[in-house]
């Protein structure tokens, strides 16, 4: 298939996800919004471990909108889900825009960035996020990305940061252990 096909693909399943915009309830599929996701998908990705524990409620935080859709999704769980203390917001990446999906899809970032959460990144003792559910379509190029949210214990840093040598020497350290 070449990439003007491939991209024609995408745009195509796009469009039908767009026309359906429903709720999800099955961890089989891929919320096309944050708005689309329920309670009971959330209890598949995020409870699955825990038996009898439900996801009961859940609010979502405002959009960050950038090269993926984010959002920081807030949870309450019924008493099994309190008792074995499961996280009370996580934070998602998605590809939910088309052009998310573009920039992020075609290049297969979504597809390495699923098979690093789900596979790799639970042998490394690294610092990195935590990642708790990973799913992508191949075919739409649809995914989501739920991890640990790392809201107010870490710095965020961006690229007007200023990093010491030894932050540098640290994240060059981590990528080696990465790779």
């Amino acid at each position: 298939m070449t990439a003007m096909e491939r991209f024609e693909k995408v745009k195509a399943s796009y469009r039908r996800e767009m026309d359906e915009q429903r709720v999800v309830t099955s961890i089989q599929e891929l919320p096309i919004s944050y708005e689309c996701i329920s309670d009971e998908w959330l209890t598949q990705a995020l409870c699955a471990k825990t038996p009898g524990a439900r996801v009961t409620a859940h609010t979502l935080d405002r959009a960050d909108e950038g090269t993926s859709n984010r959002r920081r999704i807030f949870l309450t769980y019924n008493d099994a889900g309190d008792s074995a203390s499961l996280p009370r917001s996580v934070f998602c990446k998605a590809t939910q825009s088309l052009e998310s999906r573009f920039v992020l899809g075609l290049n297969r970032s979504t597809e390495g960035e699923t098979i690093f959460y789900n596979h790799i990144r639970p042998l490394l003792d690294i610092e990195a996020p935590v990642g708790l559910f990973a799913n992508v379509d191949t075919e739409s190029l649809n995914s989501i990305l739920i991890m640990k949210d790392m809201g107010g214990q870490v710095e965020f840093c961006d690229h007007k940061t200023p990093i010491s040598r030894e932050q540098a020497l640290n994240q060059v350290e981590l990528l080696a252990k990465v790779h």
